[in-house]
């Protein structure tokens, strides 16, 4: 009888400036296809992580919580936006299935990263049966540089792959409004099978 816990990373910085609707649209649809019982909260990770909704099950709360969402100059920090839920999954010792799902671009990373970071995080992710699922936007030609977004896609492929998640890259920013809800789908599917 264990609830499900999904913590949703939103990277707010410039390559989802232009698609805020459709990723508000996209995260209603998630919200919504969520059973009873399942337990999510929401950060934002430009320019760092920061809460917008802690856990709750109430899809009121968590409906408000989208109009927050406000789009950030900086860079993204995509490995500090992880492991700053895979700290606080790891701290919290209730009985729960966890769950990530980032939402980001293959823009700019602001993070700081060094190896013993992401083998921490690793450990942390694997030693608390956390499953992650990443939702990746390619900016293509509107990246700063033809090496950005090389960290994110590097570690959400292995993460994905490590914990059993699912990996997707799109292109097309109106694709967020259908993928959301398709990950809220199966994460439903999965609390039903676990209870």
């Amino acid at each position: 009888n264990w609830p499900t816990r999904l913590t949703v990373l939103v990277d707010n910085g410039p390559g989802t400036t232009s698609s805020l609707v459709d990723l508000r649209n996209g995260m209603k649809g998630l919200i919504d296809a969520l059973p009873e019982g399942v337990e999510m909260s929401l950060y934002t990770i430009t320019p760092q992580p920061r809460p917008i909704v802690r856990f709750t099950a109430d899809h009121e709360a968590l409906l408000k919580g989208l109009i927050l969402i406000t789009p950030d100059g900086g860079a993204a920090r995509f490995l500090e936006g992880l492991q700053e839920a895979a700290k606080r999954i790891d701290a919290d010792k209730s009985d729960h299935f966890p769950i990530i799902l980032m939402v980001t671009t293959d823009g700019p990373e602001g993070s700081a990263v060094r190896q013993r970071d992401i083998e921490r995080l690793a450990k942390q992710l694997t030693d608390n049966h956390v499953r992650l699922h990443v939702a990746m936007l390619s900016l293509g030609g509107m990246r700063a540089s033809a090496n950005s977004g090389v960290v994110q896609v590097q570690l959400g492929l292995s993460f994905t792959k490590m914990t059993g998640g699912r990996y997707e890259n799109f292109n097309v920013t109106t694709r967020m409004a259908t993928l959301l809800p398709e990950f809220g789908q199966m994460i439903a599917s999965g609390h039903l099978r676990q209870a």
